[in-house]
């Protein structure tokens, strides 16, 4: 098949990728991502969301090789895929990757296990599809924002979670070819999934995308083919989003990603663990008013928006940066609890636009002798130094 430049420059990506190749951090990584995806999926089993994809599953599609976690059900892998991971998702505890845009790679992790078990494939072909998976990902992220451009996080997950499937079924450079275009021609997703007020699909969607690449993987290990130029060929992916630089990495990814320790946007965790910190030492009934300065993505994220003032929705909610520091305040800790029908329609946990405030600031206009907690000050300081210096550092500092 006379595939285009990247389709091409992918396949040979994937094939170099083993798990040989992989060092021990890499593995660990991949270990600790997957763990953590299976213990936010186990958390969630009971969110209505969950239940809804369990009950779909077990009405249009019973039996099959995949487990649905948390369960003795069983389905079709993509299917398996689409439903464990929207129990990954649910809780908004999953990994972040952050680029030009972000996402959540971990959407994929179902996806590729519920593949190894459709072929039965050992730890080790996981993990190397996993980090292979997740190369792809957060590289297509790092350098390409398709959010600015109308499209939704899944453009990456489709892409990423192909190329693991492919490795796992151990497909030929032509069906992995063909798995790739079946997987990108017919599913760009979105960006309105993560704007407004918020629906359950917030969650969905990307367990969706990497429902599509394991189904399109499938379709091409049966012979199905896709078009052959998916992305610079006449109606392309580069044709919908700019032809980008896109260089593919010499190291695995999967390293540099985030993992959280609270059920709400990434953006909104170091804002939301300082409400924490801060509930012992206040009496919080003689609060008059909140200020939270953000950088532009926290934003945007949460507080950008007339509905993350007074949300309705558990996903608006949990991206709802007033609502968060108000639980927070309130009930000194945030649970998927914190986001219950109940608790959003209780009027003590009102939130209105009198209340808090998020303010956009540049570097130049961050009050730092304002800062009430010496760890955010030094979080923000090394952060803002390695953004200088074009790199990610891990640092300690024991605060005085």
């Amino acid at each position: 098949m006379d595939w285009d430049e990247t389709t091409r420059h992918l396949v040979s990506f994937a094939e170099n990728v083993t798990f040989d190749s992989l060092d021990a951090r890499a593995r660990h990584e991949v270990k600790r991502h997957v763990l953590d995806s299976i213990a936010c999926a186990l958390g969630a089993c009971d969110e209505p969301v969950c239940a809804l994809s369990r009950s779909f599953a077990a009405n249009y599609y019973p039996g099959g090789p995949a487990r649905i976690w948390g369960s003795d059900a069983f389905s079709a892998p993509d299917v398996a895929g689409f439903v464990n991971g929207v129990m990954t998702r649910a809780l908004d505890l999953s990994d972040t990757c952050l680029g030009r845009s972000r996402g959540h790679p971990s959407d994929m992790i179902a996806g590729l296990v519920a593949v190894a078990e459709l072929t039965r494939a050992d730890g080790k072909a996981l993990i190397e599809a996993i980090s292979l998976a997740y190369d792809v990902y957060c590289s297509f992220c790092e350098h390409v924002d398709v959010n600015a451009k109308g499209w939704d996080q899944p453009v990456y997950t489709v892409l990423g979670c192909a190329l693991g499937a492919a490795k796992i079924m151990g497909l030929s450079r032509d069906q992995t070819g063909h798995a790739l275009s079946l997987a990108i021609t017919p599913n760009m997703a979105l960006a309105q999934a993560r704007r407004g007020n918020l629906s359950s699909w917030k969650g969905c969607a990307g367990p969706n995308a990497s429902r599509n690449a394991v189904f399109a993987a499938m379709l091409a290990r049966e012979g199905f083919t896709g078009p052959a130029a998916p992305f610079a060929g006449s109606g392309g992916l580069w044709e919908a989003i700019g032809r980008p630089e896109w260089p593919l990495p010499s190291a695995p990814l999967i390293v540099k990603t985030h993992t959280k320790s609270l059920p709400v946007c990434y953006h909104g965790q170091a804002a939301v663990l300082a409400a924490l910190d801060l509930r012992p030492r206040v009496n919080v009934t003689e609060i008059v008013e909140i200020t939270v300065e953000a950088y532009g993505t926290a934003v945007f994220m949460m507080g950008d928006d007339p509905s993350r003032w007074a949300p309705t929705t558990r996903e608006t909610a949990d991206h709802s940066l007033p609502y968060c520091i108000a639980i927070a305040l309130l009930d000194g800790q945030v649970t998927g609890a914190s986001f219950a029908d109940a608790r959003l329609a209780d009027p003590a946990f009102g939130v209105g636009v009198e209340s808090l405030e998020t303010v956009l600031c540049e570097e130049r206009e961050i009050p730092w002798r304002d800062i009430a907690f010496a760890s955010v000050a030094f979080a923000l300081r090394r952060y803002l130094a390695d953004r200088a210096a074009g790199r990610e550092d891990l640092h300690f500092h024991t605060l005085a």
